[in-house]
């Protein structure tokens, strides 16, 4: 697993929108990783399995996304794998879609705690997850 640099944005941005990835993330167009990787604060972990990133909202706070081309006990694995090396993180956070059952079974697999449901204007209703350390 490999910490994104500015020389990375081409090869993330490539697994960004694969076919297998780019529809999993939501809304529409092409997705460009610049300015989250410009942002020192950021983090963006990623390999041939897939990454995730995080957007830095305070020291030790971070809200998460995850990206993947494995699926299942591969893509937990690769999950923990990625989580030990933001072991510095007080609070990962992040939103899942309502109707993502499978990413929101893959954030309890991570150890997130559903902290409820809500509704947000760009998104939709999703589901709020938290992994405290």
């Amino acid at each position: 697993m490999k910490l994104a640099t500015v020389e990375d944005i081409p090869a993330v941005a490539e697994l960004l929108n694969d076919p297998v990835i780019r529809p999993t993330i939501g809304g529409e167009g092409k997705l460009d990783p610049s300015n989250l990787i410009h942002d020192p604060r950021n983090r963006i972990y990623f390999d041939e399995r897939g990454g995730a990133c995080f957007a830095w909202h305070g020291p030790g706070i971070y809200e998460g996304h995850s990206f993947f081309k494995v699926r299942g006990r591969v893509a937990i694995l690769t999950g923990w794998e990625i989580l030990r090396l933001m072991n510095d993180a007080r609070m990962i956070w992040g939103l899942t879609p309502e109707g993502n059952k499978p990413a929101r079974w893959f954030n309890r697999k991570l150890g997130f705690q559903s902290q409820g449901m809500l509704d947000t204007p760009d998104r939709g209703r999703c589901e709020l997850f938290v992994l405290e350390n």
